[in-house]
């Protein structure tokens, strides 16, 4: 139900940049994805992603945001392929297995 209020509300706002809710939006957003960032592929893939996306911000088509996300997820995977072999070279010390 709210989500349809804001929708509804949301659409009624004539000029969002008046008042400053295209920042409010990026800020939002930031928010979301900065608590969720526990891990260097994680790091990888939001560095990635929004580095591709400022630099293809001008492609036609909102094209840069799918580019910033595929680049992204490319980049965390990488990480995550990389960390795991890291993680495989090194010797087992837990308490488990001695």
């Amino acid at each position: 139900a709210t989500t349809l209020i804001g929708i509804i509300a949301g659409g009624s706002i004539d000029n969002p940049e008046r008042w400053g809710l295209d920042f409010a939006m990026s800020a939002t957003f930031i928010g979301i994805v900065v608590p969720a960032i526990k891990t260097r592929p994680i790091l990888a893939a939001v560095v990635t992603a929004g580095f591709v996306a400022m630099i293809a911000n001008p492609l036609p088509y909102k094209l840069g945001l799918i580019a910033a996300a595929l680049a992204g997820v490319a980049a965390g995977v990488i990480a995550e392929m990389l960390s795991g072999r890291a993680a495989d070279a090194q010797p087992d010390v837990s308490p488990d297995s001695i």
